[in-house]
C-alpha cells in the first residue's frame, strides 16, 4: 500500500484471545469474532478505506518497532484478519484500564510507540478535579459545574454530610463506566450508602449512625482517589437517574463541532446512568421534549451544545490536543442542568442503542477527516523542524473514561 494512505493504529486494552490463538486461521471462526467496540471499530475501518485511511488494530502485544513492522488486524473480506504493517502515522487509544496492571502495560506500550516516531490522535486527561479546575476557569460555564472536592476522609465526610442534609455523591478521580461511584443519603432512620462495586455491581447498605457509614465508606476508598459532590437532583419521575451524553469532535478543518446528543437513562435506584450499568439510551431531543416540553427543550440542548463548545477548546488550553470529548450533562425534574464530566474516549454504544446509524458513522468519518488533517499539518511542521519529532505529550497516568 502505498504511502499517500494514512496508517491509523486503533490500539485496544488486549486482541481476543480466541482471534491471536491458534484458531486464528480458520476463516470461518474468523467471521464470527468479534472486537471490542466491534461494530465502532468495523465504521472506522469502512470509513478508512473512503478516505485513503488504512485502520488497523492492534494492543500492546502489537510487535517490534526495532525492525519497523508490527502485528495487529484489519477488516479484509468482511472479517477481522491477522496483518502486518510500519510504525503507524497515528495512534488512536480506545484501551481500557481495568486493574493496575492493564494500566502499566498500557501506558508502556503507548510510550514505546510514541518514541518511535507514531503520533497520539489525541492527548488524555488528567483526573476530574483537574479537568473540573479548568472548567471553573469560565465564568460562564460555571453555573453548570456542581461543587466538588477532594476527599479527604471521614472526618471531612461528616462535616459535609452535617452542611449537606440532602446527601452526597462520590466517584473515583479517575474512574469510568460508574463503577465505584456511589452515594450518601440521611433519612430519619438511617444512613444509606448506595453505590457500584468496582465490578460494577449495585449495593446498598443501611447503617445506624453517620459515623458508621462514614466509617464504611472511607474503607471502601482505600486509597483510590475521590471526588465529592452534592447529590443532585438527577433522577426523572420515575427515580430513573438520566443524563444527556453530547459528543464534540474536530472536523476535517481542526474545527470543534457537535456530532450528536443522546439521551441516557440508568435503572430505577441505580446511582448512575451508564449503560455498563444496565441504562439504555434514547434520542436526547425527543426525550427532553417528552419531559419539559418542546420550547424547554430546545433551549436546554441550545445549552448542552453551547456548553460543549466552550468547554472543549478551554479544556485544550490546559492539557493538551484532543480529537473527540463526550460531556455528560445531569437534569433535574424542573429542567435544571448540570455539566457533570467530561471525558477524552467517547464510546458510540449510546448510538447503536438509539438506532442513529448515520450519527455513528458521522462520529467515525469525522474522526478521520480529523486524522487526515492532523497528519498533514505534523508532515509540515516535521519538514520545518529538519526531521526532528514534534511529539504530544504522553498519556497520562489516568486512562479516563470510556463511557459508552
Amino acid at each position: 500500500m502505498d504511502r499517500l494512505w494514512l496508517l491509523l493504529a486503533v490500539f485496544i486494552t488486549r486482541l481476543p484471545a480466541s482471534l491471536v490463538g491458534a484458531g486464528c486461521k480458520d476463516t470461518e471462526s474468523t467471521a464470527r469474532i468479534r472486537m471490542p467496540e466491534d461494530r465502532f471499530l468495523r465504521m472506522l475501518a469502512a470509513a478508512g478505506a473512503q478516505q485513503r485511511i488504512r485502520v488497523v488494530v492492534i494492543d500492546a502485544d502489537f510487535g517490534s518497532v526495532q525492525d519497523g513492522t508490527m502485528q495487529g488486524f484489519e477488516r479484509t473480506n468482511g472479517r477481522w484478519e491477522p496483518c502486518s504493517c510500519p510504525l503507524p502515522d497515528l495512534v488512536y487509544d480506545r484501551s481500557f484500564a481495568r486493574n493496575a496492571e492493564d494500566r502499566v502495560r498500557i501506558r508502556k506500550a503507548l510510550q514505546t510507540l510514541i518514541h518511535a516516531g507514531a503520533r497520539p490522535l489525541s492527548s488524555e486527561l488528567p483526573d476530574k478535579l483537574l479537568v473540573q479546575h479548568a472548567l471553573v476557569s469560565d465564568p460562564e460555564l460555571v453555573p453548570l459545574l456542581p461543587p466538588t472536592w477532594p476527599y479527604r476522609g471521614k472526618y471531612q465526610l461528616l462535616r459535609l454530610l452535617r452542611r449537606r442534609p440532602e446527601g452526597l455523591f462520590l466517584k473515583p478521580a479517575a474512574g469510568s463506566q460508574g463503577r465505584g461511584a456511589l452515594r450518601i443519603r440521611q433519612t430519619s432512620e438511617a444512613v444509606i450508602v448506595e453505590g457500584r462495586t468496582r465490578a460494577n455491581r449495585m449495593f446498598s447498605f443501611r447503617y445506624a449512625s453517620a459515623q458508621e457509614a462514614a466509617d464504611r465508606v472511607d474503607r471502601f476508598v482505600g486509597t483510590s482517589r475521590y471526588l465529592i459532590q452534592p447529590l443532585l437532583p438527577l433522577n426523572d419521575a420515575d427515580d430513573q437517574p438520566h443524563d444527556v451524553r453530547l459528543l464534540m469532535q474536530k472536523d476535517g478543518r481542526g474545527r470543534w463541532v457537535s456530532t450528536c446528543t443522546v439521551s441516557r437513562v440508568g435503572q430505577s435506584g441505580s446511582v448512575t446512568s451508564n449503560l455498563h450499568g444496565g441504562g439504555t439510551a434514547q434520542s436526547a431531543k425527543e426525550r427532553l421534549s417528552r419531559l419539559y416540553g418542546g420550547d424547554k427543550a430546545e433551549v436546554l440542548m441550545r445549552t448542552i451544545i453551547n456548553a460543549g463548545q466552550q468547554a472543549a477548546p478551554l479544556i485544550e488550553q490546559h492539557y493538551g490536543r484532543f480529537a473527540e470529548f463526550g460531556f455528560d450533562f445531569g437534569l433535574s425534574q424542573g429542567g435544571t442542568l448540570w455539566l457533570l464530566e467530561a471525558n477524552s474516549k467517547p464510546g458510540r454504544q449510546s448510538l447503536k442503542l438509539t438506532g442513529d446509524e448515520r450519527a455513528e458513522q458521522l462520529s467515525a468519518s469525522r474522526l478521520l477527516s480529523y486524522a487526515r488533517k492532523l497528519q498533514g499539518g505534523m508532515r509540515l511542521q516535521s519538514r520545518a523542524s529538519s526531521g526532528h519529532h514534534l511529539n504530544a505529550p504522553f498519556p497520562s497516568d489516568y486512562v479516563q473514561e470510556v463511557h459508552p
